[in-house]
């Protein structure tokens, strides 16, 4: 490996475009395995001071064709790179690590947006399962490292078995080093197409299996989307989440199983409302949410997860992978380890330590089953079955209906660190006022923070009843049906289970709380239980410290 990337570090001096360095080492790469005698004959003449500069370029287009061939710049030292080649291991495994190294843990090149980790190429092709008679659709292929695995793979299984590859790169020069890795693999690249995908599909056909690593960046025209029945009602998502336009496309072509790299914040938030969310429900189409460790792609702080597709399932399998067990520490990033143990879980779709099954009948409000929940809070009861009201804070002024009127617009600031808060501090006179009267705050109310590392919770005192106060959009409120309902709810918060809990739900959904899923969180059955007394005291410390501050801050005069 030393002496293959010594090579790259040779070639990439004298050639300015970093994939030009990566074609003409796939070029080598090609004539040692495909042709070792001529490899030879080069070296043989290079040793005897003969001139091969010209000669083996014209030997490399002849072999690789004209349309993929980038010549070698004539002034390397043409006898110093064959003989590198011809002394290092050039299987297709051996290559495979050298192009995770130079695209992946050799940032510096800035090749890490057209490539995948080795790993998780290995886990894509694996999932897809795919046999000798079955068309592979890749809707953006990059530099093609991904075709590496699937003939490994494939052909292990079935050796020489023809492989029908098709899919779509808008780059023309991505898709130039993509058909040279596809040659070293001795695979038929007829089908990779250059195309915006965008504009208009170029296939009309359905394809068995599909995998994908999409792009994240969020310029990648979305202006196509508004008229594209494709995409109808995504242009404003894809700003935000452009991995939804490669997964939506690609499920017009879907026949059996698609494999997807996705954030797995586009699983977790708003976008779980919309029409393709739906669909998804409806057809069954999620067959499996695998979650990948933290820090397994370069320059991306996101959490990842692998989302498998397949008509008609019942059930969902989640898989964590996300613990230590299926990680080590390579360099400044992480590499997926113990692939085995992953797939065998999703091939036997049973049940164990970091994997389970929820039926599509147990899934609410569109609610993916991501991490697993903490079985030690089972044995509960969940807020929308003791008829708990959970709803957002509104937006109560600046609209075409306002008049006026006095209330208050009740935000963190308003919250009492412990206990009953009863003083507000923003006082507006405009307002709509049948929205005002609608969402007007009332005693026992809790209110939590929507957004936050931590949660933040309050109560409201009884004695907001003659104030009119609205919270506003930032804040989510939980409404009893009793005060003592209300009291051992909050203490229930306040305690570190319930800490815990809300904590949980704020890291699941990227730092905000999902409405829905609140409403499903699962709290003790005996949460009332002593609820008055631990009330009391909080209410008694909270005046204390109070004082204590007050105490304090007198002391500054």
């Amino acid at each position: 490996m030393e002496k293959l990337l010594q090579c790259f570090e040779y070639i990439k001096r004298y050639h300015v475009d970093m994939l030009d360095s990566i074609s003409i080492m796939l070029e080598l790469f090609i004539i040692k395995n495909a042709y070792p005698d001529t490899l030879r004959e080069f070296i043989a003449l290079g040793s005897k001071r003969k001139p091969i500069a010209q000669s083996l370029n014209h030997k490399l287009e002849e072999i690789v064709s004209k349309e993929l061939f980038i010549a070698i710049n004539p002034n390397i030292n043409f006898l110093k790179i064959l003989k590198l080649i011809q002394d290092t291991d050039t299987t297709l495994s051996n290559i495979e690590e050298f192009l995770h190294i130079i695209t992946q843990k050799k940032t510096s090149n800035k090749l890490y947006f057209y490539s995948t980790p080795l790993e998780i190429n290995e886990l894509l092709v694996r999932l897809l399962d795919i046999q000798g008679d079955e068309k592979i659709y890749n809707p953006c292929y990059g530099i093609g490292t991904l075709f590496l695995m699937i003939s490994q793979i494939l052909y292990a299984k079935q050796p020489n078995t023809p492989i029908a590859l098709y899919g779509e790169e808008l780059d023309a020069r991505l898709a130039k080093v993509a058909k040279l890795t596809c040659k070293l693999a001795n695979i038929d690249y007829q089908h990779l197409i250059v195309n915006d995908i965008l504009k208009a599909p170029f296939f009309e056909q359905k394809f068995d299996k599909i995998i994908c690593n999409p792009p994240f960046s969020a310029h990648i025209g979305v202006e196509y989307l508004k008229d594209d029945k494709r995409f109808s009602g995504l242009h404003s998502l894809a700003k935000t989440y452009a991995e939804w336009v490669f997964l939506i496309h690609a499920l017009y072509y879907l026949k059996k199983r698609a494999v997807f790299i996705l954030r797995t914040q586009t699983l977790q938030k708003s976008s779980l409302e919309s029409e393709f969310m739906q669909r998804f429900y409806k057809q069954g189409l999620i067959e499996a949410i695998i979650e990948l460790p933290k820090n397994i792609f370069p320059h991306q702080n996101a959490d990842f997860c692998v989302l498998v597709l397949s008509p008609n399932n019942q059930e969902i399998l989640s898989i964590d992978a996300k613990g230590e067990h299926f990680w080590k520490k390579d360099g400044k990033y992480n590499r997926l380890v113990n692939l085995d143990e992953i797939t065998e879980a999703f091939f036997a779709r049973k049940e164990n330590d970091f994997c389970f099954l929820t039926p599509y009948t147990h899934i609410t409000s569109y609610n993916l089953p991501l991490t697993r929940k903490d079985t030690s809070q089972n044995e509960g009861i969940t807020l929308s079955t003791l008829g708990v009201e959970v709803f957002r804070g509104q937006r109560v002024y600046g609209g075409k209906n306002d008049t006026r009127i006095e209330y208050y617009d009740v935000g963190l600031a308003d919250f009492n660190e412990y206990g009953f808060s009863e003083e507000f501090y923003t006082k507006r006179f405009l307002g709509d006022r049948l929205k005002v009267q609608k969402y007007a705050l009332k005693p026992y109310d809790i209110c939590l923070s929507l957004r936050g590392n931590t949660p933040k919770v309050t109560i409201f005192s009884p004695n907001i009843a003659h104030k009119l106060a609205v919270a506003n959009a930032g804040i989510v409120i939980v409404r009893c049906v009793n005060p003592k309902q209300a009291i051992g709810l909050y203490c229930y918060f306040y305690s570190h289970n319930g800490q815990s809990a809300l904590s949980a739900l704020y890291e699941h959904y990227t730092k905000s709380i999902d409405v829905e899923s609140l409403k499903s969180l699962v709290i003790p059955t005996d949460f009332e239980s002593h609820c008055a007394q631990k009330f009391e005291k909080i209410c008694k410390f909270s005046t204390q410290l109070k004082d204590i501050k007050d105490s304090l801050e007198s002391l500054r005069g």
